[in-house]
């Protein structure tokens, strides 16, 4: 069976918790952990190609009136912002089945791309992190401080992890809560679905409405692990050659998909197989 390393609950058969908690420490005292790096996209491809002075200057317009947007929702909680180094990651090696990122290869960056990540490091402090993706140290630091900061991005992935939120591209749906029961369900939805944007495959047919619908009626982390391991073993009866010519049978595949799927900062905290 697969073992969580960061299960979602002391013990993957108990029931898991869907209770909207509260903030522990009042608005102002919390922190905003910034998942900057779709930021740069949304202020980098909001800006058409014309005179470049004034592009850049709209796309610090954007960064600028989005970090307010969030001091005032927040009544002024500090907030903290991370940024990727580059495509050199710990996945990248992790990955036999499918390339991971690997249908990003020709995807163009925003024209100014290098110039906001500067901004954002001069101006707000960005944090870039090397061999590690920014979500993976949010996500992190929301595990170990949850009720104390509120998690600030545009990436569903960060989903999977319980707390506070605030999407920066829907400002006007204020702090939400995503309890434990639904950051569990969106992890396991994922590893039945796959990750198309990081070229993650997951299982054939098996789209975001198929995969809720039957993973929706569980109320245990164990009740989800079992029935996405069935389905794996039985998409993958023989078998299958990766990318690299590694030759892979499907608890290879699920174990490699739940952790190029599951997000923290230390590589060796990962999904394991145990009989």
């Amino acid at each position: 069976m697969l073992v969580n390393p960061i299960p979602y609950m002391p013990n993957i058969t108990d029931r898991l918790d869907n209770e909207v908690h509260k903030l522990t420490v009042p608005l102002n005292k919390t922190t905003v952990l910034m998942d900057a790096d779709s930021l740069v996209y949304l202020a980098g491809f909001a800006v058409e190609h014309g005179d470049e002075v004034e592009e850049f200057k709209k796309c610090e317009f954007i960064l600028r009136n989005k970090k307010r947007e969030i001091e005032r929702l927040t009544q002024g909680a500090n907030q903290h912002w991370y940024l990727t180094k580059g495509s050199t990651l710990w996945r990248n090696d992790y990955a036999e089945y499918v390339e991971y990122k690997g249908n990003r290869k020709n995807a163009s960056k925003p024209y100014h791309y290098d110039e906001c990540r500067e901004f954002l490091v001069k101006k707000f402090g960005a944090k870039i992190l090397s061999n590690v993706e920014a979500d993976d140290v949010v996500a992190d630091r929301a595990r170990q401080y949850r009720g104390r900061v509120i998690i600030c991005s545009m990436d569903k992935d960060l989903r999977t992890i319980a707390g506070h939120y605030i999407n920066p591209n829907k400002i006007d749906d204020g702090i939400q809560y995503v309890t434990t029961r639904e950051a569990c369900l969106n992890l396991y939805v994922q590893m039945l679905m796959g990750d198309i944007a990081d070229n993650i495959k997951g299982l054939k047919g098996w789209g975001i409405k198929k995969s809720t619908r039957a993973l929706e009626g569980f109320r245990t982390e164990k009740g989800m692990q079992e029935f996405v391991t069935q389905q794996y073993k039985e998409a993958f009866p023989k078998i299958v050659e990766g990318w690299g010519g590694v030759e892979m049978t499907w608890e290879d595949i699920l174990i490699e998909t739940a952790n190029l799927l599951f997000l923290r900062e230390d590589e060796e905290e990962k999904f394991t197989w145990s009989i």
